[in-house]
Order: structure tokens, then sequence, then C-alpha cells
């Protein structure tokens, strides 16, 4: 049986957790990213802003977004896809060269800030079957 991630072939993928949950997240975190060799994660959530170093002590996880992330994961994104180097983004902490890497925070986002996230109904109108959920 083909699996969901095969039909589009993920090359990120973004896990929303909580504390009730971070156990089982990073487990399906884990389960994923075994079927695809160049996936790379971003776990955000509460406990990410937390405990982002024993997050990131989880081999499955790249980065971890703290705090508000709308604006990290949209930068976060352009630098993978552009190989830019990832220490101007605010509000991620990473692993690199052996070393856990904690850029500073993003500043919290205002009402003026809202206009410049897009719309998500285009993204799920085209990825989310309403019929999977209960």
């Amino acid at each position: 049986m083909m699996k969901q991630g095969q039909k589009f072939e993920p090359e990120l993928l973004v896990v929303d957790s909580s504390f009730p949950s971070l156990n089982n997240d990073l487990k399906v975190v884990m389960d994923i990213k075994q079927s695809y060799d160049d996936l790379k994660t971003v776990l955000v959530g509460p406990p990410t802003s937390q405990f982002p170093d024993k997050i990131l002590e989880n081999k499955a996880i790249d980065f971890v977004a703290r705090w508000e992330y709308d604006f990290t994961l949209k930068e976060l994104v352009e630098a993978l896809e552009e190989n830019r180097d990832l220490d101007t983004i605010k509000g991620i902490s990473y692993k690199a060269n052996g070393k856990t890497i904690h850029n500073p925070d993003r500043g919290f986002t205002g009402s003026s800030d809202l206009d410049e996230i897009p719309f998500v109904s285009k993204v799920y109108k085209k990825h989310l079957n309403i019929r999977d959920y209960f």
C-alpha cells in the first residue's frame, strides 16, 4: 500500500506539538522520517519554546521553531530552497557541526503583520480531505 506522503514526496515536514502529545509527536516524526532520505523536519508548538535543546536530542528533528512561527517557517523554507545560511532566521534552533544553535527570538506578531500572512484556504482545498477527520 502506498504511503500518503509518497504521493507528493515531501521535502519538509512541519509538526505542531503540545505538551500532552509530545512523545507521540516525536515518534510520528521518527516513523515518517525513516521513509524519506532527504526529508527535513520542523517541530513547532509550546514545547519547542520551552525545551528546544531536549527536543533536538531526537535525531529525527532537524529544526524547532520557537514561539510564533508563521514568519519563521516562511524564512526557513526560503533559506532551505536557496541553500542560504540559517543564522539570520529568528526563532529557530537547530544542530550544526554537532552543536546546538539557538538563533535570537523573533518578536511577537502585531496586528499590522497579519495582512502579510496568506490565507490557507487554497492549501486546505488542495491537500485537506475533510472526510479524514471526525
